[in-house]
């Protein structure tokens, strides 16, 4: 039961960040190459096909940030609401409480070809 609660913490929180990362990444590059759109009369057509060509990369270089970073705010949350002194006082064992993360990070790292 707690294994499912903190699996589906950390997807909600993954899934989240995945495509606020992506568009940070893809507001700061906007910036960079705005001007050669500009010089080659590009219209939002090409823009877009840039973009899209560009996602797997930007995908690539992203989510082991939004793994890291979905991690420590399941974690971070739960220590902040009490979750992991209560589970401790239950006497669930620290390596119970890691376990959920092992399925979808070995998922992840698989995924993107680690």
């Amino acid at each position: 039961m707690i294994s499912r609660y903190i699996l589906r913490r950390f997807l909600t929180t993954f899934l989240l960040a995945v495509p606020v990362l992506v568009s940070i990444y893809w507001m700061i590059d906007l910036f960079e190459v705005v001007g050669d759109f500009l010089k080659v009369k590009g219209g939002t057509g090409l823009l877009v096909r840039f973009y899209l060509v560009k996602l797997p990369l930007v995908l690539y270089q992203t989510i082991p940030v939004a793994t890291v970073f979905a991690a420590l705010f399941t974690f971070g949350t739960m220590k902040r609401h009490g979750e992991l002194a209560a589970a401790g006082a239950l006497g669930i064992p620290l390596w119970r409480l890691i376990l959920p993360f092992v399925a979808p990070l070995v998922l992840i790292a698989g995924t993107i070809g680690w």
